[in-house]
């Protein structure tokens, strides 16, 4: 279906057609057949893993020189959400094979950054229009860069990919040429990447909760108190919270093009997975990106302002009904605590957020890469082995100092002034997206100051995929080709 909507011999912004070049084709035929031919021998030494390895390889490479840009993206888009469950099936940290598979999407997303400059006509007038985005970008990666080699280490390397992931993705969907389709393609598909696990999540969470506790990093973190959590797909408590969130606003701002019977539907699935994560900063970022899509997009005001009675009036008939049960069960209970700071993990989180500060204090400059968070529990053996706050900007200022806790600031205020300016300047026809767009970043940037949100990776794919993609004004028409890139409006 996607084949015979989209071209694959290339995809213009208006979605024209780029075909491949001589040099192209030659240089995807050639890393395709060198690495057959290594596999080949491979095979003959009797070394069928590693020749197959090396096959699935070069197909790969070719792929990524020979396709066209938007199914790069696409197949970002489509498989991400189911990374985390491949690598752990190829084994743990030390396993070579899941060492070499994770580097996939580095190498797509670089490919894509390369492929989506080189044919892009409008590339100056996208950079220009978005010059303070990408200057801050910029400024944050030569931080970053700077503190690797102060101290290099290879937990610096994992803490660059880790924490610096979202500006590659942004930028490699801000340079990427979409027209409308291809924007519904891609909302689509993240939609319905997202509401296969969440539906795959509730029934493992309802049938067989502790089959893949042997695959679980952390297993503790799977409990809210004496409660399990929602963890399936992304085999880590929290992010499918936040996966759900996602589409959930998605659903919610009508990017998605579903009609009502089918936002209902989606709304009745997505819910129930995000509250089971018992996950505060999902609930957080919920509300604020609810909010914000209610604040930027006023024409649609009518219908946010209906779906959100519609929900109240549901909670209220639950609460009135469902009597002291549902007064006492654990979902009310972690909503109370949430409200009103009661729980451990608040006191926790105040905790954690104090020593973090103390640490910036000794250490204006920071401690170093891959020193202090996920990175640096995944090399130490274990959560318990190392410090770690739950807070996206400390996280950064922890390790690279002031300066790059500041140009962590600039990035995020650059990019919600950006957006908030295209959404003033677009028509109605390209107000969904830039509105989904708006309401996910805020959303989750909120939700960032009670977990590093950014760290997981199917939230940082989605979120900063349609925040590149609203900041290139994404959602033109396909006439709109030669148009600036700042003006979608119809």
């Amino acid at each position: 279906m996607l084949a015979g909507k989209f071209p694959m011999n290339g995809v213009s912004g208006g979605g024209g057609h780029a075909p491949l070049g001589f040099a192209q084709r030659a240089l995807g035929a050639g890393v395709f057949s060198a690495c057959a031919l290594m596999a080949a021998a491979l095979l003959l030494v009797k070394s069928s893993a590693v020749s197959l390895a090396v096959f699935a390889a070069g197909c790969f490479l070719a792929f990524l020189i020979v396709a066209p840009p938007f199914w790069l993206a696409l197949l970002l888009v489509a498989f991400i959400p189911f990374n985390s469950l491949v690598t752990q099936l190829l084994g743990g940290f030390e396993s070579t094979a899941r060492q070499w598979f994770t580097l996939w999407k580095e190498a797509l997303i670089a490919a894509g950054i390369l492929r989506a400059l080189w044919g892009n006509p409008n590339r100056k007038r996208i950079a220009s229009s978005n010059r303070w985005v990408l200057i801050s970008g910029a400024l944050l990666l030569l931080v970053y860069a700077f503190s690797f080699l102060a101290s290099p280490s290879v937990p610096g390397v994992f803490a660059i990919a880790l924490e610096a992931r979202f500006i590659g993705v942004m930028a490699f969907f801000l340079f990427l040429e979409l027209n409308r389709e291809q924007m519904a393609a891609l909302v689509g598909v993240m939609l319905w990447s997202i509401g296969l696990v969440a539906f795959y999540g509730l029934i493992q969470y309802a049938w067989d909760y502790e089959r893949l506790f042997p695959l679980v990093y952390n297993v503790p973190d799977l409990f809210a108190g004496d409660t399990p959590r929602l963890y399936s797909y992304a085999l880590g408590a929290l992010e499918p919270g936040f996966d759900a969130v996602i589409g959930i606003l998605i659903v919610f701002t009508g990017a998605a093009r579903s009609r009502l019977l089918s936002s209902g539907l989606w709304l009745a699935l997505l819910i129930p997975c995000m509250l089971l994560t018992y996950t505060r900063s999902a609930y957080v970022g919920l509300i604020v990106g609810v909010a914000a899509a209610c604040l930027v997009d006023r024409i649609r005001f009518a219908r946010y302002a209906a779906g959100l009675a519609g929900a109240v009036c549901v909670l209220c008939a639950v609460f009135l009904f469902g009597g002291k049960p549902v007064l006492k069960s654990s979902l009310a209970e972690r909503i109370a605590s949430i409200v009103f700071q009661t729980d451990v993990s608040s006191a926790v989180h105040k905790e954690r957020m104090a020593v973090a500060a103390q640490l910036i204090a000794s250490h204006p400059l920071g401690i170093g890469l891959g020193e202090y968070g996920i990175v640096r529990a995944r090399f130490a053996g274990g959560v318990g082995e190392s410090e770690y706050t739950e807070n996206c900007i400390l996280q950064v200022t922890v390790e690279t100092g002031l300066p790059g806790g500041l140009m962590y600031l600039a990035v995020t205020a650059a990019v919600f002034a950006t957006l908030l300016k295209r959404i003033r300047s677009v028509g109605a026809g390209s107000r969904c997206i830039n509105s989904c767009a708006f309401s996910v970043f805020v959303g989750l940037t909120v939700a960032g100051m009670l977990l590093p949100v950014w760290e997981a990776l199917v939230p940082t794919v989605y979120a900063w995929a349609l925040v590149g993609s609203a900041l290139a004004g994404a959602s033109a028409n396909s006439e709109s080709a030669a148009r600036a890139p700042g003006d979608v409006s119809a």
